[in-house]
């Protein structure tokens, strides 16, 4: 994986089948993210090194999952912040 550096890949190839599968999905929403090779490669590493790894990746959350006051239209139905008369 080119974009672990040779200590995360290593520990990755010397760690469980499944911790690995993990570290690479890991490793990918990472990259996704923006984040720096080495900052994912010393994360990834430390997960291992810790035996960290969690068992199955939680998925993502994406807005279209989410209702209610925020979704489209929401602002007619949200109720008014005014402050009481009493």
């Amino acid at each position: 994986m080119g974009y672990l550096d040779e200590i995360a890949t290593a520990k990755m190839a010397a760690s469980h089948r499944a911790d690995s599968a993990a570290c690479k999905q890991i490793a990918a929403r990472l990259a996704n993210m923006g984040v720096s090779s080495a900052a994912a490669s010393s994360a990834i590493a430390h997960l291992i090194d810790q035996d960290a790894v969690p068992d199955a990746c939680c998925p993502i959350a994406l807005p279209s999952m989410f209702t209610g006051a925020h979704s489209i239209g929401a602002a007619e139905q949200a109720p008014a912040m005014v402050p009481s008369a009493s």
